[in-house]
């Protein structure tokens, strides 16, 4: 990647708000001739307004999206269709949008997902996206670390809306690794950008 986006391809957009976190909007072009959604650009700033980064969106980027799903925040999707940006709410089922976005990154078939190297922070994100660990004596919660997840919350999102009406979901304790099956974090990252398409070597000096 990149490959040159047609005009004529659909536009997509995924949002996770934030003030003091960073807010991010994904941007995303599906190529219905081989069922691939790009995910191509990127916006992730924080200490803006909804109405500041809105500017930037449309600044950056004029294409109509066909859909946008969002974080639940009444105030800020208003803030955002006062500036032109229709957004929809999006399912924040964690378990099931985390399976769906590996479904659509680890399959050569079908409704896919692949993301260009210029979208570093998101890049940086799943590098190091995890679930929590069970605490001793406490029931395991399935849910990730939330620690810079904000592109990876915004893409599951994505991810679910796409392909959540024929996603079977899976309890995540049912596939759990053994610790003796724990890779390094260099192995996690470069079995994660193998299978988005992306070259571990040409980016890892940034991460």
């Amino acid at each position: 990647f990149p490959v040159t986006i047609p005009s004529e391809w659909e536009r997509f957009g995924a949002v996770d708000f934030g003030y003091t976190n960073p807010f991010v909007f994904l941007f995303i072009a599906y190529d219905k001739s081989n069922e691939t959604y790009y995910l191509y650009d990127e916006h992730y700033l924080a200490g803006k307004t909804v109405r500041e980064h809105s500017k930037f969106i449309k600044e950056r980027r004029v294409e109509k999206f066909s859909k946008i799903v969002a974080d639940h925040d009444a105030e800020d999707r208003a803030t955002l269709l006062e500036e032109g940006l229709n957004t929809f709410p999006a399912n924040k089922d964690i378990s099931a949008g985390v399976q769906a976005l590996n479904q659509m990154i680890d399959t050569e078939r079908g409704v896919k997902l692949r993301i260009f190297n210029s979208c570093v922070e998101t890049i940086d994100e799943m590098s190091t996206y995890s679930w929590q660990e069970p605490s001793e004596g406490k029931n395991y919660k399935e849910e990730p670390v939330k620690f810079r997840d904000h592109a990876c919350d915004a893409l599951r999102y994505f991810a679910l809306d796409r392909v959540g009406a024929s996603f079977n979901k899976v309890k995540v304790s049912s596939v759990k690794v053994s610790k003796a099956g724990v890779m390094t974090r260099e192995q996690v990252m470069r079995k994660r950008f193998e299978k988005l398409g992306i070259d571990y070597n040409s980016v890892a000096r940034d991460l």
